[in-house]
């Protein structure tokens, strides 16, 4: 708000610092930013993304909308129907009430009961159940401003416990109302709440709903060895179907489904679900289903969740989700799965089934001790990945850091090793249980008060600001496996990480953006410390793979080249008018290979049916003969990136049934082609 003028900066790490003209802010966009009193917000925008920005928030804006559409979905009653329930006597147990803290923090429950403190009063019941006629509980609680803007929204699981939604009263709040969406009953105000008291904070764009959750069902399993949030979700998901569409099953993927089909793709022990046939083939004709975050209620459109079952019907992974992005999920295959199946919720257009997917014994996930079947969490939040082969962006951190160590001492070499001098600067690992952890400074280890640890003085003077910019670790090949960029504000600098497959030795680097960058001392990572060897999948190999084995490219490989040579000139030997290659095309798609990622593995197969598993569409086939004339098979697969160098190749027998290439996306890839 009252901004007049803007002046945007630009640094560049090599050239210096950039400044633009002086943009008048319009006359009736200023006005519209101080009519509802938008406050500065103090966040960094990372990873070329979007900062915190004040409301409205496109999300909270999309999801208040879906959740007006999915009250009028429960109940239609014409253009005249409410938006939404009142507080009315009948409602009390779906009523959600407002209390407002004197620092300013909003707390929203549901029902009367939550507030009178009288156990007669009603509170609104979360049942998890895999019945879908039993499952009962609240998705949605949000908070509007006195402009009707959404100012805090909170999403919850059947297994949450009992909802509860608090937030900061941003500034310039004078009243606020909440809503509370029912899966079964519909979408319930309170009445308005005058504030007295806001939290002085700026608007952000955040759910209030902690990704790691503290209830206890969040990662409970049942005597069963179900998951009882991935069941609950389920059932919810056909309780939908039911009510909506009155189908007591999900739709079946067919042809004129194809859009929002969902598509599950192995790679190694990991599986990765996408909506839309065109998410697997990459033929822009064929359908993805679309993302459209809107305020209209009648225009939002997205997939609320995706889940997978196994071949007993368990539900082994699921995803919540709001509309933003591609949605997809991925997981590992675990122990002792047979065969998959994915599902995908449209809040629109209802439940679809993707085809059954037989898991092959080296695609199942590896049962470690003490560790359970599968985790039970809904996948909304990340997690940590584990790096089998060079990341891109982690080479990017070590590059910067090399840079900037050199600019600051040209004569100093590329790091400064470890000493009694550079105790305060130096890095220290730590390891265990197939985690590693670097943290900056002898006293981070020693935990002896005499013992230095890097400080972090946070400063606007360039002069004073001095603290951790940048931690990375690199294995006994120096690829680096881990890395953080670390903003000033970081008291304590901190890397935690998966060690990966087939470790031996790890060295930290830390970067001080006044001193330079520093080398810890090698560490030794014994057999317990490293992560799990996936069987027949190898750490890393410049080789052609054989029978759809592993192969990974780490640069330019001769044998890799060969074997596109020898393909290019039976081609040309074979069809001299044919080009270098057919291309795909409708007619083409028993023979095309398609290309599949997952978790930084790549998967090439041969034919649209591979991918689609319909069993209308083709798939390439293997006839093994001695006859000339009868033999047919796939002789060799090949990928090149988008510079065309060839990443990973194999050369087949006329006795693989399924012809397969499995490899490691290498560093720095941006495009595929098989």
């Amino acid at each position: 708000a009252n901004a007049t003028s803007l002046t945007a900066f630009a640094l560049c790490n090599t050239h210096g610092l950039f400044q633009s003209a002086a943009y008048p802010v319009p006359e009736d966009a200023a006005a519209a930013a101080a009519a509802v009193a938008l406050p500065r917000v103090c966040e960094l925008a990372r990873c070329g993304g979007r900062a915190a920005a004040p409301n409205p928030c496109v999300q909270f804006a999309s999801m208040q909308a879906e959740s007006l559409r999915a009250h009028r979905a429960m109940f239609p009653g014409g253009p005249t129907a409410p938006k939404y329930f009142t507080p009315t006597n009948e409602n009390t147990k779906h009523t959600p009430y407002v209390r407002v803290s004197a620092g300013g923090v909003a707390t929203v429950t549901v029902g009367l009961g939550t507030v009178s403190g009288n156990p007669a009063d009603p509170v609104h019941p979360t049942s998890p159940s895999s019945d879908p006629g039993g499952v009962h509980y609240i998705e949605r609680i949000y908070l509007t401003d006195q402009y009707g803007v959404v100012v805090a929204m909170g999403e919850y699981t059947p297994s949450s416990g009992r909802p509860v939604l608090a937030a900061p009263v941003p500034q310039g709040v004078t009243r606020l109302t909440a809503f509370s969406l029912c899966n079964k009953h519909g979408l319930f105000s309170s009445d308005p709440f005058d504030v007295a008291a806001t939290s002085g904070e700026a608007r952000a764009c955040e759910f209030a709903a902690a990704c790691e959750g503290d209830a206890p069902s969040k990662t409970a399993l049942t005597d069963a060895g179900r998951c009882e949030q991935h069941e609950a979700l389920a059932a919810n998901a056909l309780r939908v179907q039911q009510t909506l569409f009155s189908s007591p099953e999900a739709f079946a993927p067919t042809a004129s489904n194809a859009k929002h089909t969902p598509y599950l793709v192995l790679t190694g022990s990991f599986a990765r679900v996408t909506v839309g046939l065109g998410t697997v083939t990459q033929d822009p004709a064929d359908p993805v289903h679309p993302t459209t975050a809107s305020a209209d209620p009648t225009q939002v459109h997205y997939i609320a969740l995706l889940y997978a079952v196994d071949q007993d019907g368990v539900v082994v992974a699921a995803a919540s989700l709001t509309p933003e992005g591609r949605p997809s999920l991925e997981f590992e295959v675990p122990a002792g799965t047979t065969a998959l199946r994915a599902y995908s919720l449209c809040n629109t257009h209802g439940l679809f089934a993707g085809a059954e997917v037989a898991v092959a014994p080296a695609q199942r996930g590896v049962m470690l001790p003490g560790r359970p079947r599968f985790s039970c969490g809904v996948a909304a939040c990340g997690g940590v990945a584990v790096a089998n082969a060079p990341c891109a962006e982690y080479e990017l951190v070590q590059a910067r850091a090399l840079q900037t160590h050199t600019r600051l001492f040209p004569d100093g070499g590329t790091f400064f090793t470890p000493s009694r001098e550079n105790t305060k600067h130096t890095p220290y690992v730590t390891a265990a249980g197939g985690v590693g952890v670097v943290t900056v400074g002898l006293g981070t280890v020693t935990h002896r008060p005499d013992d230095p640890i890097h400080p972090t003085t946070p400063s606007t003077a360039p002069g004073e600001l001095h603290y951790i910019a940048a931690i990375y670790v690199a294995d006994q090949d120096g690829v680096v496996v881990a890395a953080a960029v670390l903003p000033a504000t970081v008291a304590a600098p901190r890397l935690e990480f998966v060690i990966p497959t087939g470790t031996t030795a790890l060295r930290a680097y830390s970067l001080c953006n006044t001193h330079g960058l520093f080398a810890g001392a090698e560490v030794a990572v014994a057999p317990a410390q490293r992560g799990v060897m996936l069987p027949g999948r190898p750490r890393f190999s410049c080789g052609v793979a054989a029978c759809g084995g592993v192969a990974v490219a780490n640069a330019p490989c001769a044998e890799y080249e060969l074997v596109q040579a020898r393909a290019l000139q039976t081609h040309t030997r074979l069809f001299p008018d044919g080009g270098t290659f057919f291309t795909p095309s409708r007619e083409n798609t028993k023979h095309t290979p398609y290309v599949t990622a997952a978790g930084g593995v790549g998967v090439v197969t041969v034919g649209l049916g591979t991918v689609t598993h319909r069993p209308d569409d083709p798939i390439h086939p293997t006839t093994p003969s001695t006859a000339p004339g009868e033999l047919h098979y796939i002789a060799a697969i090949y990928v090149a990136d988008q510079d065309g160098v060839v990443v990973a190749a194999a050369v087949l027998p006329a006795t693989v049934a399924a012809p397969r290439l499995e490899f490691v996306i290498p560093t720095g890839t941006t495009a595929l082609r098989a």
